[in-house]
């Protein structure tokens, strides 16, 4: 969980935040009434108001206000919309979680190859280096001269069914039946034996990555508590398609880019101890208000909580993988 508060604090029922008020000298220091506190965060904020525009939009929000004058590393994490369909352009910067997980996993399945399968697999990895080449065709030969053999050893009566069925190719005649419901099992069990089914483990696909990040988010301003507000709009409105054709067609939601910043900064280098994601949509959000029951003298609640969940649009191969870290 990452807690992202401000610098101060802004009145709420039952009094009031803050005691370190300065006195003011001559005409110059801090305007009267106002702590030190509330004077930085007044500056801030209206510093703030040339990157993020006009309250109550969904440009540029970047929470706490604070680290858009912090210096140094700052790590932080940019949420950038890239709207469409009926969705609004815009990015929400927040400092990067204190922590965070990714897993990349494949999914893997047992398929049984059965005798005919198996040896397809055998002769294509003999058929891929020089040497076997040169004997797949004496294999296939061998194959089927001793099919040949045996057959005509078991009707002949010099040997009976069961102990013909145990070599060659009849054992393999038999073991190329037993996908047939009845035959194949009616020989095994005749012979007491049954048939190697070669399960071998399949690859089927990657699986698509997902991500989840939770804030708790205390404003120390109204201009940040208005950001709160505006932020919880933007990823709320993004969970829903918008629909077209009076309501018969739904446009997909608006896919999102996420990226580690070493500060908040516009031209900040990418934070490469973080991996580089994929295009995710927005998969879940969630908000609880208020759970410490208290709330400012403007309503706005003291505290916020949002938890949300993301999803890449595709699954990714290893080329995939690589293109992202060499992301700048």
């Amino acid at each position: 969980m990452s807690h992202t508060t401000g610098t101060g604090g802004i009145p709420h029922a039952g009094g009031r935040r803050g005691s370190n008020r300065l006195p003011h000298a001559g005409g110059r220091g801090l305007p009267e009434g106002e702590t030190a506190r509330e004077v930085a965060t007044r500056l801030a904020n209206a510093a703030g108001d040339a990157i993020q525009g006009p309250t109550g939009t969904f440009s540029h929000i970047v929470f706490p206000i604070s680290l858009v004058s912090e210096t140094g590393l700052r790590p932080v994490v940019q949420f950038y919309c890239k709207g469409g369909r009926g969705h609004n352009e815009g990015s929400i910067i927040l400092p990067a979680p204190s922590s965070f997980a990714t897993a990349d996993s494949a999914q893997y399945g047992d398929i049984a190859l059965g005798f005919g399968g198996k040896l397809a697999m055998d002769l294509t990895r003999s058929a891929t280096t020089s040497e076997g080449r040169a004997n797949l065709g004496s294999q296939l030969a061998d194959i089927k001269n001793k099919g040949i053999d045996t057959l005509k050893g078991a009707f002949s009566g010099d040997k009976d069914i069961q102990n013909a069925l145990v070599g060659g190719a009849s054992l393999a005649l038999g073991a190329s039946m037993q996908d047939s419901e009845g035959i194949g099992k009616g020989v095994a069990m005749a012979i007491g034996a049954t048939f190697n089914k070669n399960v071998t483990t399949e690859f089927t696909s990657v699986s698509t990555r997902q991500f989840s990040f939770t804030y708790e988010l205390i404003p120390s301003s109204q201009g940040e508590g208005q950001d709160i507000h505006n932020m919880i709009v933007a990823f709320r409105e993004a969970i829903y398609p918008a629909s077209a054709a009076e309501g018969s067609v739904l446009r997909y939601p608006p896919k999102w880019t996420i990226k580690f910043l070493e500060k908040a900064d516009g031209a900040a280098a990418r934070l490469r101890s973080f991996p580089q994601l994929a295009e995710c949509y927005l998969e879940s959000f969630s908000t609880t208000y208020n759970g410490n029951n208290s709330f400012h003298v403007d309503g706005r609640p003291v505290k916020t909580d949002i938890s949300f969940n993301f999803k890449e649009d595709r699954s990714l191969t290893l080329d995939d993988i690589r293109k992202l870290e060499e992301t700048p």
